[in-house]
This record gives structure tokens, C-alpha cells and sequence, in this order.
């Protein structure tokens, strides 16, 4: 027997024998004597061979046992009574063979991970008692999700903590309610419900409609499960869990067969059912995560999702080979934006996917408020929104109080002693936080609250150049400091003098573009003399104004003059160029605690229609043209028409121009001088029309050459929209 000693005396000695150790060791791990979960030393450590088997053949033996008696737990005390009946008698929902494999399938539930199974099935049924008894079930499922996501102590995630639930009942109700008459066709349909998290929002939409069939893809079962369960345990429930994310389009896949949906029959692609709505199926899902979770290139996994939803519209894969598909989708309140832009600049490649694959896009429930860096002024909001209400009184519909968006109740507060509503009351921007600020400090500087000066002695030094600033100097030499609060009211005070100023620019320059979009409309259908001789005045007012604008000070305020009358453009196409100001109603107003972690979002209605005949000709190839065409104009979508429709290929211009007459018709939201007609105001009768006219072009580039000349554009961000905001007037 060989004998491994520590004993010696001399370090290297000592070395030497753990290192004689350690190869014994792997000896025994390549001749499968020892189990791979026994790690080097073992404990306790013998000095012979003899005695390290015999230490590693007794853990071995143990973690054996004690895996045995966790799969018996798991078999007994996971798998519920009902759950495990429903298992035998649904067959189709877990074959043997997933089983075999390792696959969850249909309702069967995953291997509990962290606590031990009996503790947390014990816990889990207490829960779900609790909440079948409960008659606040909201603060029981926040507190539920509170220690789910770790609570104030920090303790391990059963989940992923940055997806936020829809939790507020009173929110559901309210919505259900607002979108009733719509929702009645798809009584009695099937419903794909990916990620239902705490199941509120699902178990609502499931009593408005009744499914006959209502899959729940939700992969966090760890947390959501005992959330979920009530609905699987009910009384002839339509409900089924299949524990996999629905935004792995390998597992949708697997949803969308005759086993789980057996109502719905795939279409053949020549099929023209594939262009009509099927209002037998619904698409609901949960695509929040706050921070977002980015993938690749996209900065947000929701955009990603989004993206390839619209492409499966266009395509008719996924769901939508069953014929268009609507789809409710729950997004971030900064994420609705994307596909539902609210200003000219944020119209972009997104915005225009969702305006060719969808006809309808509704804002059902958001903050109703401004976000991000981008924002209409308020007197356009403020026209939109007359239309809307006006719209909700003819058709009877009222928003419960404090469910009112801000400009709505900005509104409505102002409504005189008959009921009517003014066309607008200008005392402040409405949601900047300055122009509330500015006003409380007003008050308190009448008020006598603070004054102007201190009690602290100014130093008799003047101050050094390095203390003021670049490019400042001193101009007050009292003999006592300012106060804070007087410096930041003085600050606010240049600011909003500033913003005046430039407010009176812009509407001085806003009414001189409507002079000039009057005029042409009144000179268009004219002909002979008197349309050369006004066709000359309106050459000249024109060049006048441009002229005018390349001399305004400063760029900021240039592109400001020119987006607001962009935006301006787009509200006078008929229908308006941005769907957002389509809208029939006012969406409803959340709040943060209707959400769970605390963070505002906005639902979508997605309405899909029919793809444009020019790009179902010859679909995706086609498609593939068209994406140039757009990502070529929109690579800078503030220039002008004139130099994006230049800038698709030699000739271009010369051939659409003719043939597209919407981009000079005023009629129907063109211009007749291309050199001020912004590419972002384009709308998507005249994107078909160029695309028409692109097809007919006899010598239009092949569709490789397109192909290798869009792989070579960069993305362009909104710093480099707004440095080229006045391209669109030639400076």
C-alpha cells in the first residue's frame, strides 16, 4: 500500500506529497470511482489511498440519498392532486415522449430552484388560500411580489426583477370598459397570453371574452406560479400553462399547432384570407422590463420584439398565418413612442413599419404626458385634443375622474360656465416643471418671503475671472450677496424670456408658412395666365421666407422654426400624417402604483391590414427595395424631399417626381416646392407612390446593388435629426 504522508518536515517534502495527493486523486475520478461532484480535498482527508476512497465512496453514497429523497419530495409535494390529474387526462399537453426528453410541455411544472420543495409548497398553498379568501386581492399580490423580487432585506429572486406586472384591478376595469365595444367581436376566441406575470391583467381579459382557449406562456413559474394557479385550478378552466417565454419564437411555434390550438387552420400563402382579420384569436402580451434589457444591436429587447412582430404581419408568420391578428401589448411608457411617435422627429424607420403593417395603432392607457426630449408645442396638442373630446361627447364616452391625461384636464378645468371648452388658454407650458417653479418663486419673492440681498457683507475684493465664469463679467457691485432663491428666480426669468421670444418667432413664422400653403392650394387647380402670374407671387413669397430663415440667430432656433412647422405639415394631412392625432378618444391615465416594481406603461392596440399590392407583388424581394428606399430618405429626415429622393440613386429624382403627384398636390399634405418639404412629413400614400414609381423606373438599380448599398448606412441619432433639422429649407 502507498503511503501519503504530511508528516514531513520540509516544505518541499510537504509540496511534494499534496502534489502526489492530487494525482491520485484524478486517477480515481478518470476510473469513475469517485463521483464528479467531489471536489479536491476531500473531507475528511485520510493519508492513504485506501482511506480517500473510503471518505469519497461515503459522500458519494450520501449525496445519492439525499438526491433520491429530493425526487421523491418533488414527486409527492410539487405536483399537486388536481394538477397531476389534469396531467393524466390531458395527453396531448405532455407526451411521454417530452417527458422522456426533458421537455416541459402544456401544463407541467419545472424543478423548484433555491428553497426546498416541501417549505415552499406549503408556503404556496397557504398563498393561494389567502388569496382565494382575501377581498383586497391587489395588496396581497403586492405583497406576495414584494418578497419575490427579494423585499427591503435583499433576499435571493425567485424571478426576473426587471419585468414590471400590471397589478392595479381598478386600471384593468377601466380599460376593459373603455375598449368593450371593440373587444365584443372576439368573444369566445382563443388568446396567446405571453408573459402574464401576476395574472391580473389576464384573468380580467379572460372574464370580458370568455375564451374558449387562453394559453399562458409565462417562464418565471418559480414566481408566478402559485399567482397562476387559482386560474388553472378553477372550475372548467379554458386556462393552460406552458412554462416557456413567448418571445422565443422556437416556443411560440410549438404553441401554434392543431394540439394547442385546434379552432385555428394555418393558411396556404395564395390564400387572400391571409389579408383579412381573424377575429377568432388574440394576441395579448407583457413586453416591460424597467431597466430595459438590451439585446445586440437593439438598446431594448421590446423594440427588438416589436420590430419582428410588425415583419410577421408583412410576412404572415407567426400567428398571423391564421389571417391578421390583433394584438394588445403592454410596453414602457418612454417605449410607446417608438412605434406610435407623438413628433415630427421621432418619426422614423420604426414608426413607418407600424404605419404600412398596421392601419390602427390606438394608445389605450400611458401617463398622459410628454416623454423624452422631444415635444410638440401646445397649441398643436391643444387643437388635437378639442377634436378628440368633441369626438367623446358625440359618441358618449366619458374618462373616469383621475384617469384624465394632462392636456385633457388642463382643458377641461378651463371650461366656462356653459360647458364650452376655449380653443386654448395659454398660461404656461403644460408638465414643465420650470414654469411651476418660476411661478411659486414669484409668489414668495410678493410675498416677502426671501428678498433680493442678504445680510452677508460683499468682499471688497472683486471676485477673480476664474470665479465668474467664461465669458462673464461682474456687473453688480452691492455692497451684499444675492440670495440663492433670488439668483434661481433670476435664472428662470431669462429662461422663460428666452422662450417667449422664440415662441414669438416661431408663431410669427407659422403664420407666414400657412400664407403660403393657402396659396397654394387656391393657384393649384388653376391653368392658363393667371396661374403663371400667381404661380410667380408664390415663387417669390417663397424664396422670401426662406431667405428669412437661413438669417434667423442662432441654429437652435432655426430647427425649431422648422420642426414646429413640420409638425404643423402633418397635422393638415387628411388623414394626419402621425397616427397618434388619428385617434378617436383620450387614452386613460395610469399611475405608478397600478404597476409592480413602480414604473409607468402604456398599452397598445395593434390593428394589422392588408400590405400594399406593390409589395405583395413580389414579397420580400420587393420589401427589400422599399426598406432601401426608406432607410435612404430617413438616413436624415430633416433634409428635403429634393435631396432625399436625389440621394436614392443617379435619375431618381427626375423619373418619381412626375409620376408621384401626391408629393406636389397640397391637397393631400405635399408641396409644391420640394427645396422646404421635409422627408419625415412624407406620408404613406406617398411612399406608395414612390415605391409605384420606383417598380416602373426602366432603369432602376438591381435589387443586389440595393441590397450591398444598404448594408453600408450607419444609424444616425436624434443629436445628428436635429443638426440637420434645416436641411429641408436648403441652408
Amino acid at each position: 500500500m502507498l503511503r501519503l504522508s504530511f508528516s514531513a518536515s520540509k516544505p518541499a517534502l510537504r509540496t511534494r506529497n499534496l502534489y502526489a495527493h492530487q494525482q491520485c486523486f484524478r486517477f480515481l475520478h478518470q476510473t469513475v470511482v469517485l463521483p464528479a461532484k467531489v471536489k479536491w480535498p476531500p473531507k475528511p482527508i485520510g493519508n492513504t489511498v485506501r482511506q480517500v476512497v473510503t471518505a469519497a465512496e461515503r459522500r458519494r453514497r450520501k449525496l445519492a440519498s439525499r438526491e433520491e429523497a429530493q425526487a421523491e419530495e418533488t414527486e409527492e409535494d410539487i405536483i399537486p392532486d388536481d394538477l397531476r390529474e389534469a396531467l393524466k387526462k390531458s395527453p396531448e399537453m405532455a407526451t411521454e415522449e417530452d417527458k422522456q426528453a426533458g421537455e416541459e410541455d402544456g401544463i407541467s411544472r419545472p424543478k423548484r430552484r433555491g428553497r426546498t420543495p416541501k417549505k415552499r409548497s406549503a408556503e404556496e398553498q397557504y398563498f393561494q388560500d389567502q388569496l382565494s379568501k382575501s377581498p383586497d386581492r391587489q395588496q396581497l399580490v403586492l405583497q406576495y411580489l414584494q418578497k419575490g423580487y427579494g423585499g427591503a432585506r435583499r433576499r435571493k429572486a425567485f424571478g426576473d426583477v426587471r419585468r414590471v406586472n400590471i397589478v392595479g384591478e381598478e386600471l384593468c376595469d377601466v380599460i376593459l370598459e373603455r375598449m368593450k365595444p371593440s373587444l365584443a367581436k372576439h368573444e369566445g376566441c382563443d388568446i396567446i397570453d405571453v408573459n402574464p406575470g401576476a395574472g391580473t391583467w389576464s384573468r380580467k381579459l379572460h372574464e370580458v371574452l370568455k375564451p374558449r382557449t387562453h394559453i399562458l406562456m409565462e417562464p418565471d413559474t418559480d414566481l408566478y406560479q402559485p399567482l397562476l394557479q387559482p386560474l388553472l385550478d378553477a372550475k372548467d378552466s379554458k386556462y393552460v400553462l406552458f412554462p416557456k417565454p413567448g418571445v422565443i419564437w422556437a416556443h411560440l411555434e410549438r404553441v401554434l399547432s392543431e394540439k394547442h390550438l385546434p379552432h385555428q387552420k394555418a393558411l396556404p400563402p395564395d390564400d387572400p384570407r391571409l389579408e383579412q382579420p381573424n377575429d377568432t384569436l388574440l394576441f395579448v402580451a407583457n413586453l416591460c422590463y424597467h431597466p430595459k434589457r438590451a439585446f445586440k444591436a437593439f438598446g431594448s429587447l421590446t423594440t427588438l420584439v416589436l420590430h419582428q412582430l410588425m415583419s410577421a404581419i408583412r410576412s404572415h408568420s407567426l400567428f398571423h398565418k391564421y389571417g391578421t391578428v390583433r394584438m394588445l401589448i403592454w410596453v414602457t411608457d418612454e417605449e410607446r413612442l417608438t412605434p406610435l411617435p407623438k413628433h415630427v422627429a421621432m418619426r422614423k424607420k420604426a414608426s413607418l413599419e407600424s404605419e404600412v403593417s398596421c392601419g390602427k395603432i390606438e394608445e389605450v392607457a400611458s401617463s398622459g404626458r410628454p416623454v423624452g426630449v422631444f415635444r410638440r408645442d401646445d397649441r398643436i396638442d391643444a387643437e388635437q385634443t378639442l377634436k378628440v373630446l368633441a369626438n367623446m361627447e358625440k359618441l358618449g364616452i366619458s374618462t373616469p375622474e383621475g384617469r384624465e391625461t394632462s392636456m385633457q384636464k388642463h382643458l377641461l378645468e378651463k371650461r366656462d360656465e356653459e360647458g364650452d371648452i376655449p380653443a386654448w388658454v395659454d398660461d404656461g407650458r403644460i408638465g414643465i416643471q420650470f414654469h411651476k417653479v418660476i411661478a411659486e418663486l414669484e409668489a414668495k419673492f410678493a410675498a416677502g418671503e426671501f428678498q433680493k440681498y442678504s445680510d452677508i457683507p460683499r468682499s471688497p475684493l472683486p471676485p477673480r475671472n476664474e470665479d465668474l465664469g467664461p465669458g462673464k463679467k461682474l456687473r453688480s457691485r452691492a455692497p451684499f450677496e444675492m440670495t440663492p432663491e433670488w439668483l434661481e428666480l433670476a435664472k428662470l426669468r431669462a429662461r422663460k424670456k428666452t422662450e417667449e421670444n422664440r415662441g414669438d418667432i416661431i408663431y410669427q413664422y407659422a403664420l407666414r408658412n400657412d400664407e403660403i400653403m393657402a396659396m397654394q392650394r387656391e393657384i393649384y387647380n388653376l391653368k392658363g395666365p393667371e396661374y403663371e402670374t400667381r404661380r410667380k407671387e408664390l415663387f417669390q413669397l417663397t424664396r422670401e421666407f426662406k431667405e428669412d430663415v437661413a438669417k434667423l440667430p442662432g441654429h437652435q432656433t432655426r430647427v425649431m422654426v422648422t420642426t414646429h412647422i413640420d409638425n404643423e405639415h402633418l397635422l393638415r394631412h387628411d388623414p394626419p400624417g402621425l397616427l397618434f392625432d388619428r385617434r378617436e378618444v383620450e387614452p386613460l391615465k395610469v399611475e405608478r402604483s397600478d404597476f409592480f416594481p413602480h414604473h409607468e406603461l402604456a398599452l397598445l392596440d395593434f390593428q394589422p391590414q392588408a400590405i400594399w399590392p406593390i409589395l405583395r407583388k413580389d414579397y420580400p424581394a420587393n420589401y427589400d427595395v422599399f426598406e432601401y428606399i426608406v432607410a435612404t430618405l430617413f438616413l436624415f429626415p430633416g433634409q428635403s424631399v429634393e435631396m432625399g429622393l436625389k440621394s436614392l440613386w443617379p435619375g431618381a429624382y427626375e423619373w418619381l417626381v412626375p409620376v408621384c403627384p401626391a408629393l406636389t398636390n397640397p391637397y393631400k399634405g405635399g408641396d409644391m416646392d420640394l427645396t422646404r418639404f421635409s422627408v419625415r412629413c412624407l406620408s404613406s400614400e406617398m411612399l406608395k407612390e414612390i415605391m409605384e414609381g420606383w417598380d416602373k423606373w426602366p432603369w432602376r438599380p438591381s435589387r443586389i446593388e440595393l441590397l450591398g448599398q444598404l448594408n453600408s448606412y450607419e444609424s444616425v441619432d436624434k443629436d445628428d435629426v436635429m443638426k440637420n433639422g434645416d436641411m429641408a429649407y436648403g441652408l
